[in-house]
């Protein structure tokens, strides 16, 4: 997949940081359906703080044990693969 992409590709940024960026639906403990809207802005600094508070080692490993609609997964499918770089 990766050796199969575009080497031209244009990053397109959004407009504005406010923008959405993820929408997740959950039913959680009320099986009542709804919906919360994440930002760019707002994910990117969930994102630095969780992994600021855990002290993400360099090439860490993560164990998935949430699904990735709840809570976003606390912002950490953002984060970890940037540390696998």
């Amino acid at each position: 997949m990766v050796e199969s992409g575009d080497p031209d590709f244009q990053w397109a940024l959004p407009e504005n940081e406010w923008d959405p960026m993820t929408l997740n639906y959950t039913s959680g403990t009320t099986s009542s359906p709804k919906g919360v809207v994440h930002c760019h802005r707002g994910l990117f600094i969930i994102t630095v703080n969780s992994l600021l508070d855990w002290a993400v080692p360099r090439q860490p490993v993560y164990l998935w044990t949430l699904p990735m609609f709840h809570a976003n997964d606390w912002s950490y499918p953002y984060g970890i693969p940037r540390f696998r770089l």
